[in-house]
């Protein structure tokens, strides 16, 4: 069977219909549909999620030709150290079962045999820790280095930190709140912080929102980083609808380098107005240079000259429908006149 049959089946042996198995793992009903029907295929936080929900590995879910075992065994080595024997259903569906075991010293030993009752059998690992508190197969947050695994004779490694908060309440199928941090993680949600973030608000080194915070990010209002696309764009380097950075590319842009229709800055190079140190454009201000194809002016870089010239020809040639950046672009002319 396909990764999306799987799913499927799994499902609906489980009773839950497609809306309410997206709720417990944070998605939507279309999302659900386009898994089962192998249009789209989960994230691999997701994998986790569902092969937890269900009490099937994650070898089960992603190879077509692995099929749930019926029987396993189960060994554990832990910090505390005891020796035991469990027998029972899987909890995953309200199972129930015994474990009985003896304390041991420094370490110790178990053994597990059960069923999975969400997918017809069990499977055989064993886990092997270096401190107190491990981190276990299903990838939940760990406090050691190192965790290592042992599942049907692979070898599973984790390393370094990770930590992932998931708010219960939820937003046309995303988390209000979802934090997941960790090398290789995502997070989205209407607030979203992670290495890679997307949602309402994004928070991360790359990030994709509305309003974006990120070093790289886009923001369809607004986006502040060191690479920002957006409607108001803040960085390093600044695209956007107002642009306002060292480089910068907008309709109306303000930096060292501009680049817009109308562009304040070191070098000003607009297609309206340009008003800078060197500035290019239809209508030119310059402090040292200006180069303008309907009006230039040099002002010098003392300041206090009349501007009522290049506010005239501002009036006279640019369009209305500017007329919000018209006013920006003036109130610039206003400050640089010391007026």
């Amino acid at each position: 069977m396909t990764l999306g049959e799987k799913i499927y089946s799994l499902r609906v042996k489980n009773g839950l219909s497609q809306e309410a198995f997206g709720e417990k793992l944070g998605v939507s009903r279309q999302s659900v549909s386009k898994w089962e029907t192998d249009q789209s295929v989960p994230e691999l936080d997701k994998i986790v999620m569902i092969s937890e929900l269900f009490t099937v590995t994650t070898d089960y879910l992603l190879k077509e030709s692995v099929a749930e075992p019926a029987s396993g065994q189960w060994k554990e080595t832990t910090a505390a150290g005891r020796t035991g024997q469990w027998n029972g259903a899987s909890a995953a569906t309200g199972g129930s079962g015994q474990w009985n075991g003896t304390p041991g010293a420094a370490e110790g030993s178990g053994q597990q045999n059960g069923a999975s009752t969400a997918a017809g059998g069990s499977g055989q690992w064993k886990k092997a820790s270096g401190a107190e508190q491990a981190s276990d197969l299903w990838g939940e947050s760990s406090d050691t280095e190192q965790d290592a695994y042992e599942c049907r004779g692979r070898a599973v490694v984790k390393r370094g930190f990770s930590y992932e908060y998931k708010s219960k309440r939820s937003w046309r199928g995303m988390p209000l709140v979802h934090v997941n941090i960790g090398f290789g993680r995502s997070a989205k949600g209407v607030i979203a912080i992670g290495l890679a973030a997307k949602g309402i608000v994004a928070i991360g080194l790359a990030g994709l929102g509305v309003i974006t915070l990120a070093p790289v990010g886009i923001g369809l209002l607004l986006s502040a980083g060191i690479v920002a696309i957006g409607g108001i764009a803040l960085g390093d380097f600044a695209i956007g609808v107002v642009a306002i950075g060292a480089f910068c590319v907008g309709l109306f842009s303000m930096g060292a380098l501009a680049v817009g229709q109308f562009s304040f800055g070191a070098i000003a190079i607009g297609q309206q107005v340009a008003v800078g140190d060197v500035a290019r454009g239809d209508i030119a201000l310059g402090f040292s240079e200006a180069t303008g194809t309907v009006f230039q002016q040099i002002t010098g870089k003392q300041g206090g000259f009349d501007p009522q010239d290049v506010l005239r020809a501002i009036d006279e040639h640019v369009a209305d429908y500017w007329f919000i950046f018209k006013q920006w672009i003036k109130g610039m002319i206003y400050i640089a006149a010391g007026i």
